[in-house]
């Protein structure tokens, strides 16, 4: 009987580990797709769904994008499930939520905010995870130390395009209403 209760206490503690595979998380980009111009800035979020029978406690991931196309404006700013913590590789993708951990559907991990600089470009924004960098990953509630399966192909893809040039009707227009003005204004002068 107390061997019983013993390991009931143990499982409900979490101590005894779930298989690996017991848990898959997805990442994902919103919106996966956006034409962008020049100067503009522009927000992506980055998101998870969480399996509801294995809470996410902590996660860190590398952020991937090319650096001569877009540019990040600032620190991610990371969602408000979780609690913003410092990360190795200095791109502060990373957060924890202990003890009771995060589960659900597009759970808002951070949110990104960039900046196009290069016209005529496609860029790709993803995330990974390094296999040695041991604070990244999905940290999962069951026995400690443990790292759940995660799918992070998802990607964004923005597209930069270049400023609008006016179109030469609408500088024709533009010129024809400042020649009719400058002769309005003559007409007056002359006629006092």
């Amino acid at each position: 009987m107390k061997m019983k209760r013993l390991a009931v206490l143990l499982l409900l503690q979490g101590a005894v580990a779930l298989p690996a595979s017991a848990a898959l998380i997805t990442t994902s980009f919103e919106p996966s797709a956006a034409a962008v111009t020049v100067g503009s800035r522009f927000t992506v979020d980055l998101l998870a769904t969480v399996d509801v029978t294995t809470p996410v406690l902590a996660w860190g991931l590398d952020l991937g994008f090319d650096d001569s196309n877009i540019r990040l404006t600032g620190a991610p700013e990371i969602g408000p499930s979780w609690t913003a913590v410092p990360t190795g590789d200095g791109d502060g993708l990373a957060g924890v939520a202990f003890p009771f951990g995060v589960t659900g559907v597009d759970v808002l991990l951070a949110r990104l905010t960039f900046e196009a600089i290069t016209p005529f470009t496609d860029t790709i924004i993803s995330v990974g995870i390094t296999a040695s960098d041991l604070l990244e990953g999905f940290f999962v509630r069951g026995s400690p130390g443990r790292f759940t399966d995660v799918d992070i192909s998802s990607t964004a893809l923005i597209t930069v395009n270049p400023r609008p040039v006016p179109e030469p009707d609408t500088l024709w227009l533009f010129a024809a209403a400042m020649l009719l003005c400058a002769a309005r204004l003559r007409g007056q002068a002359n006629s006092s």
